[in-house]
């Protein structure tokens, strides 16, 4: 019986032991998956954060071109155009008094004029004028109402909060909104064949949130990763760049016969 007894003794000792082996073999396993997750996820936010300083870094960089583009439109070339045209004008009247037929150069002169004034426009498109004294609003304004000069379309901003001087954002997120709204109203003008377009800022507490309503060819989201995977739209790739800046998202949805392209940022308290 005592013999019995040391076996059962010895044998449930020997299996408590062989348990406690696999129970520290299981937490030595846990322990290192979990250093490996905590390893992994350390080196996907590295990654994120290389790669966000990397569109910022490209970002800025286009913004600086812009900058000096605009700089040298507006200061070097737009002055040089604008003196040809008071000189040409000048010649035209003398030659004008001499009875000499000047129609062929008075329509040059004209188309002069007209590159002048587009120079102008290119320049103010790159760095708005507007927006450095107005903000963001004022300036999604005025490009729409530019849009329907120039293009003969028929879009409109609307204003569905009580935004109207200073926002929730900073200059930099405002300036990363506005080149967010003109590329897509640039991008529904190439491509979306639209009749109307209209521009509303939508009036929700926590978020900035611009929707985009037109009757013209939508798109939807998968459609919109497809072609931005095929290295195609470089333009949407410049837009991915900025979402990811502002932490933003945009959205694109059809219903019926209308569609719809929702950008929304959040807004920190």
């Amino acid at each position: 019986m005592e013999v019995e007894t040391k076996i059962l003794i010895t044998a449930v000792g020997g299996g408590l032991f062989v348990l406690l082996i696999i129970l520290l073999f299981v937490l030595y396993l846990n322990i290192v998956k979990r250093r490996g997750l905590e390893q992994e996820n350390k080196l996907q936010a590295l990654e994120k954060q290389k790669q966000f300083e990397l569109f910022n870094a490209t970002v800025q960089t286009e913004e600086n071109e812009k900058q000096r583009i605009a700089a040298d439109l507006h200061d070097e070339i737009a002055p040089l155009v604008a003196a040809t045209s008071r000189n040409i004008n000048y010649k035209l009247s003398e030659w004008a008094t001499e009875g000499l037929d000047i129609s062929e150069i008075k329509s040059d002169m004209e188309t002069l004029t007209t590159i002048s004034g587009r120079i102008r426009e290119v320049s103010h498109g790159l760095v708005p004028k507007m927006f450095s004294s107005f903000g963001l609003l004022k300036s999604i304004e005025a490009y729409v109402t530019n849009f329907n000069k120039s293009s003969g379309g028929e879009a409109q901003f609307v204003n569905n909060t009580t935004f109207s001087g200073k926002l929730p954002l900073t200059a930099n997120e405002q300036l990363l909104i506005f080149r967010i709204c003109t590329e897509l109203i640039n991008n529904l003008d190439k491509h979306s064949d639209f009749e109307y377009l209209t521009i509303s800022l939508e009036d929700v507490t926590d978020k900035f949130e611009l929707l985009f309503t037109h009757d013209g060819n939508g798109i939807t989201n998968e459609e919109i990763d497809r072609i931005r995977e095929s290295g195609a739209g470089l333009g949407l790739k410049s837009l991915q760049s900025r979402t990811i800046l502002l932490n933003a998202n945009i959205d694109y949805t059809m219903a019926d016969s209308v569609s719809y392209i929702k950008l929304t940022v959040p807004v920190k308290a």
